[in-house]
């Protein structure tokens, strides 16, 4: 019996309609398997769980079944990359030719934001990335998402070596 005939049998006509909203506002975010299989741990939850009433049902039900799509987009993600993936840094440095490193990035450096030029010159120059981040008045934290879109933007505007 699918779950769509439990509920046209065994349950109220509310009930029934907020079955199909749950299982519509999951098919949009996920793949039909999934979905469905999001709809079910919903209701599986909701009968373990301790509804109070101090909410509606269908609110209720629903910040369940965000939650369970949540977690599928993260286990999604979390799933390893081939093993052919290489970091950005590493394919940066393999393309570029070592004897007009410093010329070619400076090319491509004024491709960059301000900021991205600045810490890159930053970075060639061997300036700690503390003393990097207090001279950009930003975190360090931040200095280091800069560096990782310079690097990115870098990388992407080299020309790939034919295979």
């Amino acid at each position: 019996m699918t779950t769509d005939q439990c509920i046209h049998e065994e349950f109220p006509a509310d009930i029934k309609g907020l079955h199909q909203r749950l299982r519509r506002y999951a098919l949009r975010h996920l793949p039909h398997h999934d979905a469905e299989d999001a709809v079910q741990e919903t209701w599986i939850a909701y009968y373990r769980g301790q509804f109070e009433g101090r909410a509606r049902i269908d609110t209720y039900l629903f910040s369940i079944l965000r939650r369970r799509i949540i977690d599928r987009y993260r286990r999604r993600r979390a799933t390893p990359l081939r093993d052919t993936h290489t970091p950005v840094e590493t394919r940066f440095e393999e393309r570029v030719d070592a004897r007009d490193t410093l010329a070619e990035i400076e090319r491509l450096g004024r491709t960059l934001t301000d900021a991205q030029q600045v810490a890159l010159r930053g970075l060639l120059q061997g300036t700690s990335r503390s003393d990097l981040a207090r001279e950009l008045g930003m975190t360090r934290a931040t200095l280091r998402v800069l560096i990782h879109r310079t690097r990115l933007a870098l990388s992407n505007a080299l020309p790939t070596e034919a295979a």
